[in-house]
């Protein structure tokens, strides 16, 4: 009986086995998941740094027309001291 079971199990033992581990399919489609979420996440970030980085940091600030007729007219207009002292 021992030898019965035993002629089974040798039988059987490569089937065993192919159903325990993965195949090389199903490894690549795990491989492939993963590589395709990693590639989806990293485009995500990419996408929010990008979003949030400065658009030209070297360039000035756009100071309006208006802006620069105030600011002309603040550097033009005598101060308090000055009229004081005249």
């Amino acid at each position: 009986m021992q030898g019965f079971f035993m002629a089974v199990l040798s039988l059987l033992h490569p089937l065993l086995i192919a159903v325990q581990s993965p195949s090389i399919q199903q490894s690549a489609s795990i491989m492939n998941r993963k590589k395709k979420i990693k590639t989806i996440l990293t485009k995500k970030l990419k996408k929010t740094q990008k979003r949030e980085a400065p658009k030209n940091s070297n360039k000035p600030r756009y100071i309006s027309k208006a802006e620069r007729a105030e600011l002309e007219a603040s550097v033009n207009r005598p101060t308090e001291s000055q009229d004081l002292s005249e």
